[in-house]
């Protein structure tokens, strides 16, 4: 999905209408996220925190393999990168994963400093 669609969104009122008209959910969720990474990127509180801001599918292999995390969707909808991503994770993130489960990992990584 492109974010062109949102040079025609000036409110949320908008927003709305645009992805009510959208052909399913799944749609409707990406246009979601796409707003949700604009709003990291454009908001100075954020835009100063986070050096990087990546949909599931935007982030490079590179650090895909260094957090080791699958490429598929596993709910992660944005990562954020501040400084180093090694001041965010466990020293072994697929061990972590093993033993606390997804939920357990996801409130790990999610947690703000």
């Amino acid at each position: 999905m492109h974010s062109k669609f949102l040079d025609k969104i000036n409110c949320w009122g908008d927003f709305r209408s645009y992805v009510e008209e959208l052909p399913n959910t799944k749609s409707m969720g990406d246009a979601f996220e796409h707003l949700t990474k604009l709003y990291f990127q454009i908001n100075p509180l954020y835009r100063s925190k986070y050096e990087e801001v990546w949909l599931l599918d935007e982030i490079p292999s590179k650090d895909l393999e260094y957090l080791d995390l699958p490429r598929q969707d596993l709910g992660i909808d944005l990562i954020a990168k501040s400084g180093s991503f090694d001041e965010r994770l466990p020293r072994d993130p697929h061990n972590y994963y093993k033993e606390k489960g997804w939920k357990g990992f996801r409130d790990f990584i999610g947690k703000e400093d």
